[in-house]
């Protein structure tokens, strides 16, 4: 391995020194050490084989239906231990009949064996984090963390990243697709807390958590329907018919009102 490549024994300093902040690492610390979940069938939970070996771009030298076979073997072995026992060079090779120079390629001690372990995390064997470097993993995480407050540019200058190194990484799959998987189970995570606070805010009188609490159950979308639409015209020609005395003007109007109709209500006849 290079000597950029996070020891996933060693503790992540954050460079946090505050109590709450310190309590948060640990926090991180703690569910990096429970095991990955699983479906019914015990396969890992991520995203699909086709997805992972597309979303992670094949080292050089290496067929795509080599880097699906590579994935598809990891997987399988995660399966049949529980996703208890990491999976090495040696036992892959062993399950599955592809030629040895493929695995050499794979796990080259570099960049190719980083996006094979980016793979693997997308895939749900390994830890999110896995096949990036220290500063990389670091970022992912503090990054991720809803519980740190402040703007992107403020928490990269916290980690001491400059926006263009940190666009770097977004150009890099091994990192972007990592940071996206991530921040979409923390989205998911957090409906529920998010949905409490509305509800909370509602029943407070807050009255545009309100009317969003009814738009998003479907009692009130805040769009204007096509009957309160006709409604509004048909008053309009009333309007219109006692305050124009001039017969000619009165048709052309409606004439007007008329095409407007039809092309936003789709036709129909009308009251007026």
């Amino acid at each position: 391995m290079t000597t950029d490549e996070p020891d996933a024994r060693a503790p992540v300093s954050f460079g946090l020194d505050t109590p709450a902040e310190t309590g948060h690492h640990d926090t991180i610390q703690l569910a990096l050490k429970e095991h990955q979940p699983i479906d019914a069938l015990g396969y890992p939970i991520g995203k699909t084989l086709k997805q992972t070996a597309t979303a992670i771009p094949r080292p050089k030298g290496i067929s795509y239906e080599h880097w699906l076979t590579a994935i598809e073997v990891a997987t399988e072995h995660f399966r049949l231990t529980a996703g208890v026992i990491t999976p090495t060079r040696q036992i892959l090779e062993s399950l599955s009949s592809m030629p040895t120079e493929t695995w050499d390629i794979i796990y080259d001690d570099g960049p190719n064996q980083r996006s094979f372990e980016s793979a693997l995390a997308l895939k749900g064997i390994l830890k999110k984090g896995s096949g990036l470097t220290f500063d990389q993993m670091r970022a992912l995480r503090y990054l991720t963390d809803v519980t740190v407050r402040g703007t992107l540019e403020t928490r990269l200058k916290h980690l001491g990243i400059t926006w263009e190194r940190f666009q770097n990484w977004q150009r890099d799959p091994r990192f972007n697709e990592q940071f996206k998987s991530i921040s979409e189970e923390v989205l998911n995570q957090a409906q529920p807390l998010v949905m409490m606070e509305l509800t909370r805010q509602g029943v407070r009188g807050n009255l545009e958590a309100i009317k969003y609490f009814h738009q998003i159950t479907g009692r009130y979308d805040g769009a204007v329907s096509a009957a309160d639409l006709q409604a509004f015209l048909n008053g309009l020609v009333e309007i219109l018919q006692l305050e124009v005395g001039d017969v000619n003007t009165l048709k052309r109007i409606g004439l007007k009102l008329t095409k407007l109709r039809q092309q936003t209500l789709g036709g129909g006849s009308s009251n007026g």
